[in-house]
């Protein structure tokens, strides 16, 4: 007896045994499964980290371009205070380059020259102008000599960049390697905060038409560098990294054994981290460690299976194991069945916990899948059905215009109004769409709340009235004239406020309060309060009101109508502009919805062009002041029919054809003054079918073309004006503008085309097309300034590109950004630029190097941007005069 119960209790320690060592392994193989995974994530975020790092860096090149093209269009001896003043105001510093105090120019002073250098600077008026050094220099002296804006970098004018190492050697180094450079880090002399790291970053300039192929004559004709300043912290500012969840750590490692973190993360110091990740970057001639350590919030959000779960089943499976071997070892024969069974359930229990553990991660992939899925799913649905309603509206338009009877009149008042709720819908399903891939960009423009209050009372007061309600509006004193942020948004938000009151109110009264808090550095907070005597809101459904395609009981939508997104797109808009949203509702009383965002204080000048440029005569088309030869390419039959009777009716010649191929072989046969091209066709797409036609057009012949698109999202935007676009219009199509962009496109003094108009212009010497400048304006009015602005920012950008494209030696993206920044030229009145863009192009068609033309592309380039600039601010000048005449 004693020996069978002894046998019996070894086989239970032995079920034991093997129960706990396969627990242990399975539980060790998932803490090596979360590792890996953890490890993918924090590298992961720091690639995104390490990215935008460098492309941060990357933007100050064209600040220190436009510094640069100042410098060399004014020459060497003309630059001088008001000219740089006037480069600085033609750029947004703080928003366009985030985390540059300024921009500034560099000169090289021989030590014999620096008496007659200081007469020149104090003759200009600057008579307290002194050179300041950190340190003896023997050589030559690198005089800060212009940094704009001066407010905050007084300190800086004046100082001898020479006189300091770090900074020397990166002067030196970029004068005789002719590329921008960053210094090691160091303290700024105009930063109270000395212990702030900070850099300079430099791009050399040289003398036109010197020599510049070796290092000795670089270095013999460079004249000086356009540089800026720029704060670590304020580069890291901003970055997609989450730095409650990750621990950021910048080294400069350049060199060995000297090694300088240049920013750590300071509000986490006291938190546990883990899994560190270092990636090294090439930065301006400097070598930069990133290293990224994820904090415990980062690692529970990756929702990985817990190694302690597996063990308290494996452990439990264990004893569970022990228990029926001990229960069925009671005999020599049932020995062999317990063997069997129990290798049997121990083979069974280790797939089950791996089963179960793939299962998991599958299931927590696909939910990530699914999630994307459902974002694109819902923008491509939004695009295929914004096309036809385009045609249904245009046809319902036309059908308006009839002469109908009465009770037709009625019937079509209906179908009107269901259309135009479907298409607000849709706008609404894109727009959820977007935020849920994360593409909501926000705009930054002037614009004043209180036309943006009117604008949505106006708009929506019919709808109101036919209830019975009405719309009252109050703006606090507090709120400035202008604002400064994402105006689109912000109506977004009060009309989806507003339409919601006023559909759960009849015979009631609805009200828009606003108020402004300053919050410091020019930023405000701006409450906004909607207010209704309607149903009111149960306690208890307030909380599903701001999630999407949720409503307060499954019976709204059939008594009210809508997708219950509006609310749930309000609340992410609020938060992408700083703010919140919340509720506060009686019900049978009404409902108080409010909601904050962040803006900033703007300019009423500007707020009132663009708002100026902004209203226009969406009505039909009118008849054409010059009959015009139309190509229209459109795949949708409807929208095809549309506009053939609107164009048509306008007094043009119209060609329809159903794809770009079609398109392409058209073009090719007839005489078109303009051509109307849908982006996304079958058989051959819009973009391939410009590129086709801007290949075969020879200068100086130039045929416009109008992109028509239903992807409100404008990611394609750039590739559509590179692939030979002059406008993008989206669709549903407002007719009267598009009418007004024919006319401009087409008009000119002899019937030339665009290109033969630059050409002209180019052969006479002109710098800028005044005369088209003063045509532009005539028609845009203070519309035409936000554009210009838009201009200088791409041109430097087809700049940099053009340069990339030529060092790499790719031919066919030289020729297509030559192409782009000719449009572009020609199109706003810059001939001889436009006419090297060309020059570029044909080169490259005929697979010949442009490197000898990127010089002169880009000294025209800064001529004709500073010759804008002087022109705007003629015109701004003048305006002001005549104000103070009248």
């Amino acid at each position: 007896m004693q020996n069978t119960a002894w046998k019996t209790t070894a086989w239970v320690a032995v079920a034991l045994g093997v129960g706990l060592t396969l627990t242990a392994a399975v539980t060790w193989r998932q803490v090596l499964e979360n590792r890996k995974t953890a490890d993918a994530a924090v590298r992961a975020a720091a690639e995104r980290v390490a990215t935008d790092v460098t492309e941060r860096l990357f933007l100050y090149q064209y600040g220190l371009r436009g510094a640069r093209s100042t410098i060399l269009t004014t020459g060497e001896t003309g630059i001088n205070n008001a000219v740089f003043e006037r480069f600085a105001n033609s750029h947004d510093i703080g928003r366009e380059f985030p985390g540059a105090r300024g921009f500034g120019f560099i000169r090289r002073v021989p030590l014999a020259g620096e008496a007659a250098y200081l007469a020149r600077m104090r003759a200009e008026g600057r008579p307290n102008f002194n050179i300041t050094q950190l340190g003896p220099v023997a050589r030559e002296r690198m005089v800060i000599e212009y940094i704009e804006p001066v407010s905050g970098n007084q300190e800086a004018v004046g100082l001898d960049v020479a006189s300091d190492p770090k900074r020397r050697l990166a002067a030196e180094t970029s004068m005789r390697t002719g590329e921008v450079v960053i210094t090691a880090p160091i303290a700024l002399v105009q930063n109270p905060d000395k212990t702030q790291k900070a850099f300079l970053i430099m791009m050399p300039i040289y003398r036109p038409g010197t020599p510049t192929r070796t290092s000795e004559e670089r270095a013999a004709n460079a004249l000086g560098w356009s540089y800026a300043p720029l704060t670590i912290n304020a580069v890291m500012r901003h970055l997609r990294a989450d730095q409650t969840q990750l621990h950021l750590t910048l080294r400069d490692i350049t060199n060995a054994g000297a090694e300088e973190v240049i920013y750590e993360s300071a509000h986490d110091a006291d938190q546990p981290r883990a899994f560190t990740q270092k990636l090294v970057r090439a930065v301006y001639g400097r070598q930069w460690a990133i290293e990224v350590e994820a904090h415990p919030a980062f690692i529970q959000g990756l929702n990985l299976t817990r190694p302690e779960l597996v063990a308290i089943i494996g452990i439990l499976a264990s004893l569970l194991l022990a228990a029926l071997v001990g229960a069925e070892s009671v005999s020599r024969r049932r020995k062999a069945v317990f063997s069997a069974r129990m290798a049997d359930f121990n083979a069974q229990l280790e797939r089950q916990v791996i089963e179960r553990t793939d299962e998991l991660m599958q299931a927590k992939a696909a939910a990530e899948a699914a999630n994307a899925a459902k974002g694109r799913f819902l923008a491509i649905m939004s695009h295929e059905l914004r096309t036809p309603m385009a045609g249904v509206l245009g046809m319902g338009e036309l059908l308006m215009g009839s002469d109908l009877k009465a009770d037709q009149q009625r019937l079509m008042n209906t179908l009107m109004g269901s259309a135009r709720t479907l298409l607000d819908l849709l706008n609404d399903i894109l727009d959820f769409a977007k935020i849920e891939a994360g593409r909501a960009d926000l705009e930054d423009v002037d614009f004043s709340v209180r036309q943006v209050i009117g604008d949505v009372r106006e708009a929506l007061t019919p709808l109101a009235s036919a209830k019975g309600n009405v719309i009252e509006t109050r703006v606090h004193e507090s709120l400035s004239p202008a604002q400064r942020g994402d105006a689109k948004r912000y109506g977004q938000i009060v009309m989806n406020l507003v339409g919601n009151a006023n559909k759960f109110t009849t015979k009631g009264r609805i009200s828009i309060d606003v108020k402004a808090s300053p919050l410091g550095g020019g930023r405000l907070l701006v409450e906004t309060a909607v207010t209704d005597t309607g149903v009111g809101i149960a306690a208890d459904n307030r909380d599903r009101l701001f999630k999407p395609f949720e409503q307060e009981d499954t019976s709204t939508s059939r008594r009210y109508g809508g997708t219950g997104l509006g609310l749930a797109i309000s609340k992410t808009l609020a938060e992408l502009m700083g703010g919140r949203i919340w509720l506060e509702s009686e019900p049978g009383v009404g409902s108080a919805f409010s909601f904050t965002v962040v803006l900033r204080a703007g300019d009423p000048a500007k707020a009132a062009s663009i708002a100026d440029a902004a209203r226009g005569d969406a009505g039909a088309m009118k008849t054409a002041v010059r009959p015009l030869r139309i190509l229209v390419v459109e795949d949708n039959e409807t929208n095809r029919m549309l506009a053939i009777r609107l164009l048509s009716k306008a007094g043009h010649v119209v060609t329809a054809v159903e794809n770009g191929a079609a398109a392409v072989v058209e073009f090719g046969q007839g005489a078109f003054d303009i051509v109307l091209m849908d982006m996304q066709m079958p058989v051959m797409d819009g973009p391939d079918a410009m590129r086709v036609i801007r290949a075969e057009e020879r200068p100086p012949a130039h045929v416009p073309i109008i992109a028509l698109t239903a992807d409100a999202m404008r990611e394609n935007r750039r590739e559509y004006l590179e692939a030979g676009a002059d406008v993008i219009m989206t669709k549903p199509v407002n007719w009267s503008l598009l009418a007004a962009e024919m006319e401009r496109l087409t008009r000119n003094d002899a019937a030339a085309a665009p290109m033969a108009r630059a050409a002209a212009s180019e052969s006479s010497g002109a710098v800028l097309d005044l005369p088209l400048l003063a045509e532009m304006l005539e028609e845009l009015g203070k519309g035409l300034f936000p554009l210009l602005e838009d201009v200088s920012r791409e041109t430097n950008r087809y700049i940099e590109l053009l340069r990339a494209a030529s060092i790499r030696g790719e031919a066919e993206a030289v020729r297509r950004t030559a192409h782009a920044l000719k449009g572009l030229a020609s199109q706003f009145g810059a001939p001889r630029l436009a006419a090297i863009a060309a020059r570029a192009e044909q080169g490259a068609k005929k697979g010949e190097s442009v490197e000898n033309l990127l010089a002169e592309i880009e000294a025209l380039a800064g001529e004709a941007l500073a010759a804008l600039g002087a022109w705007r601010l003629d015109i701004a000048q003048r305006d002001k005069s005549t104000t103070s005449a009248g």
